[in-house]
């Protein structure tokens, strides 16, 4: 099915009996020219699950032309019993990022859902802390950016995303677990956020993987999968509901637990005006050496202050952060 969005932007939708998979392979191409390899589920596995999918999902590719050249694909599975939607595997070329593609492809799949009637409870994405694109030119707070201009908002929890790479480092894919819920709520109810991380896990990665493994890895994989899920529902406990970031997104609420070191470009915000400013007040008020030195030291130590002391620190950094 082809669906002209635009000008030059086209969209064409592989939904089951309306798929061609001739055409197809010019967007998976696209795909591969995008996305890092650590990163990209092989593409016979895409087409063999579009021909026969699991039967408790629907299976939707879209590929975005621009011009009449690919330039665009994302892949949609929707889990009826669960209402909820899963986005995936999105790659736009980057020739085609600067003249608005992202948001046609995106403008066009919301069209295409509510023509065919699919009306989930929650859309979800998720941005792991390493992602990249296979220029290394997007770095995931941009991403989480770009996802949360057309509606995404982060879950709260210590999320690690069920990569196949958490059998033997699952640290390594912490990662940003995005929502846009269909009703304009603040906070997901506890019970829900725990099923949506189990469908997400067990529903949609585990059968995925089963499928196409060997049965000794599943099942290594579903071992590194349970220690994964315990983490997220004792980090839950007993709460009520866990909170969706509000207007303003920080690099703490999307991963928490980060290195004093992921921040540093917030610390150097705030040395960049913190240093300067002590310093002028002390030169103005006398030329003489001992009060700058007096200065100097007082501006340092207010700097250590922000490194080390936790909760000084964050009311620190809240000063800096737009409303």
């Amino acid at each position: 099915m082809v669906r002209r969005i635009q000008s030059k932007f086209v969209l064409e939708v592989f939904d089951g009996k309306l798929s061609n998979a001739k055409h197809l392979a010019g967007y998976l191409k696209i795909y591969l020219e995008n996305i890092a390899p650590e990163n990209r589920t092989a593409t016979n596995e895409l087409i063999g699950f579009l021909e026969s999918p699991l039967n408790d999902r629907r299976i939707i590719y879209f590929g975005l032309r621009y011009a009449g050249v690919p330039c665009g694909f994302a892949s949609l599975m929707f889990y009826p019993k669960e209402a909820v939607a899963i986005a995936d595997h999105v790659a736009i070329d980057t020739r085609v990022r600067g003249i608005g593609a992202f948001f046609a492809l995106v403008d066009s799949i919301a069209d295409y859902l509510d023509q065919v009637g699919i009306v989930p409870d929650y859309v979800v994405a998720e941005i792991m802390k390493r992602s990249q694109s296979l220029q290394g030119d997007v770095n995931p707070t941009q991403l989480i950016r770009l996802l949360r201009v057309i509606g995404f908002r982060v879950l709260r929890i210590p999320y690690v995303a069920p990569h196949s790479g958490i059998m033997e480092h699952a640290d390594r894919y912490q990662s940003a677990l995005m929502v846009i819920p269909r009703q304009p709520i603040n906070d997901v109810p506890a019970d829900a956020c725990r099923r949506l991380v189990e469908l997400i896990y067990y529903g949609h990665y585990l059968k995925w993987y089963s499928r196409v493994w060997p049965p000794a890895q599943t099942a290594a994989y579903k071992s590194a999968l349970d220690k994964c899920f315990e983490t997220v529902s004792r980090r839950i406990g007993n709460a009520a509901f866990v909170r969706l970031n509000g207007s303003t997104v920080t690099t703490e609420e999307v991963f928490p637990g980060q290195s004093v070191a992921v921040h540093a470009r917030n610390y150097t915000y705030v040395a960049l005006l913190l240093v300067p400013a002590i310093l002028t007040l002390a030169v103005s008020l006398a030329q003489e050496l001992w009060i700058t030195a007096s200065a100097i030291a007082i501006s340092l130590a207010g700097l250590l202050i922000v490194f080390l002391k936790p909760s000084w620190r964050g009311n620190i950094m809240k000063l800096f952060r737009p409303e």
